[in-house]
C-alpha cells in the first residue's frame, strides 16, 4: 500500500507538503531597516496553522528547541526597535532643510 494512502482509504498527505516556497504565501521580507516583525509573525503563524505545523513554532512545553529558534528570531527583530528608534531620531534631528531644496518652510 502506498505511503500516501491510509488503511481507511483516505489520503495521509500532509498540507505542509503543498508549500514549495513560503514567500508565495508570506510576502513580507524581514529587513533590519524596515522592521515589520509583528505583521510577518502573525501572517506566518496563520499560514503555519492552516498547514497544520503551528506546533513547530508554538510548541507544547516539552518541545523547546523549535520554540527557542522562534524566540531568537523574534528577539533579533524586536530587540532592535529601541536602538532603531534612537538612530532614526538622531537622523531626524540632524537633518537640515538645506538637504531638501524642494521643501518649503
Amino acid at each position: 500500500m502506498p505511503d500516501s494512502i491510509s488503511k481507511t482509504g483516505g489520503s495521509s498527505f500532509h498540507p505542509a507538503l503543498s508549500v514549495s516556497n513560503i514567500r508565495n504565501h508570506v510576502s513580507i521580507v524581514l529587513e533590519m531597516e524596515n522592521v515589520k516583525y509583528g505583521t510577518w509573525a502573525e501572517i506566518f503563524k496563520i499560514h503555519a496553522r492552516s498547514h497544520k505545523v503551528l506546533h513547530h513554532i508554538v510548541p507544547p512545553p516539552s518541545e523547546a528547541t523549535t520554540m527557542e529558534a522562534w524566540d531568537r528570531q523574534r528577539n533579533i527583530y524586536q530587540d532592535h526597535r529601541t536602538s532603531r528608534a534612537v538612530i532614526l531620531e538622531q537622523e531626524f534631528t540632524t537633518t537640515r532643510q538645506d538637504d531638501f531644496p524642494n521643501a518649503f518652510a
